[in-house]
């Protein structure tokens, strides 16, 4: 049985406090269910402290994380952070958690970018030692990577039962995300240089990833919410839309490899939501019952305003 929609809103929210309490308040208004951030070094305000003013601002609206880098926080710190937000928040709080993947803000703060396999056995250790934290009592934990012993200190008020998103799109940290994820966002895989890998979101690499998830998940899989970021196009000519996607994929921001994607490819992608506002909600209602995605996080204020049609249709269904 499918999970209802919910819909987010992933956006820097800066420069100002009032521009923050202005796109939080807003989302809250039109429908949506979370307002989320993400972490990269350059990219504008710290998130945590960003997301808290967001909080302060609303009364109902969830805030979220999409995704924080573990390698930026030792997860004792990490999960002090998280209760405190989440207890002056009233509970709001969702930690988005990935193991971080591009090497070139690793390299410009100085930190060692270590192999895909580290990173993820690191992000899973620290998994274990916040949900130690969160718990009743004192928590110990001993890993390769982070050890605790007899640490005591503020709970969520979510207890250890806060939701965590895992931001996954390899076999290794699916593997994590079918352990330990509440919610699971499918995300581009990369290489082990930390490049994009533009093809890895076309509807059969999806699918893939989910099979990898369901093994990993087992028995957990029904109970976990899955979600796709997007940047929806409205538009009247879906197939133009498309293929300036395709050519705009040349002109990345960040660096990407394997870039053999085809319009053709972009239309069938979970990824992608293009159309006018009645296509996007189909389209939604479809990949549903494809991919089994439900949670949908939409990219900057204005695909935000763009889509609140859709949000106020298919919300809750």
């Amino acid at each position: 049985m499918h999970k209802p929609f919910r819909f987010g809103v992933q956006t820097g929210m800066g420069p100002s406090g009032g521009s923050i309490a202005e796109t939080a308040r807003q989302a809250e208004d039109l429908g949506y269910a979370t307002v989320t951030t993400g972490d990269h070094f350059g990219m504008g305000m710290a998130p945590l402290e960003m997301l808290a003013f967001a909080a302060a601002a609303t009364s109902t609206i969830r805030l979220g994380t999409m995704v924080l880098c573990n390698d930026f926080r030792h997860p004792a710190m990490l999960a002090k952070e998280v209760a405190t937000f989440d207890v002056l928040s009233g509970g709001r709080f969702e930690l988005g958690l990935g193991a971080g993947w591009m090497k070139a803000e690793y390299d410009l703060a100085g930190m060692p970018f270590d192999p895909p396999s580290v990173r993820i056995e690191r992000m899973e250790e620290a998994i274990q030692v916040m949900k130690a934290m969160w718990s009743d009592g004192p928590a110990s934990f001993t890993g390769d990577h982070y050890q605790i012993a007899g640490l005591d200190d503020l709970k969520p008020r979510q207890g250890a039962a806060l939701p965590l998103l895992i931001g996954a799109g390899s076999p290794k940290i699916m593997g994590v995300a079918g352990r330990w994820a509440d919610t699971v966002n499918i995300s581009y895989g990369t290489d082990a240089q930390g490049r994009v890998l533009v093809s890895n979101n076309t509807a059969e690499h999806c699918l893939q990833k989910i099979e990898w998830l369901r093994a990993a998940a087992g028995d957990r899989f029904d109970d976990i919410e899955l979600s796709m970021l997007s940047g929806p196009t409205l538009t009247d000519d879906r197939q133009a839309a498309a293929e300036a996607i395709v050519a705009d994929m040349g002109r990345m921001p960040i660096e990407a490899v394997d870039r053999e994607v085809t319009p053709e490819d972009v239309l069938d992608s979970p990824n992608y939501l293009i159309g006018t506002q009645e296509e996007i909600a189909d389209q939604l209602v479809a990949n549903r019952e494809r991919f089994g995605i439900s949670y949908i996080v939409v990219a900057g204020p204005g695909a935000m305003e763009g889509l609140a049609p859709v949000v106020e249709r298919l919300a809750g269904t």
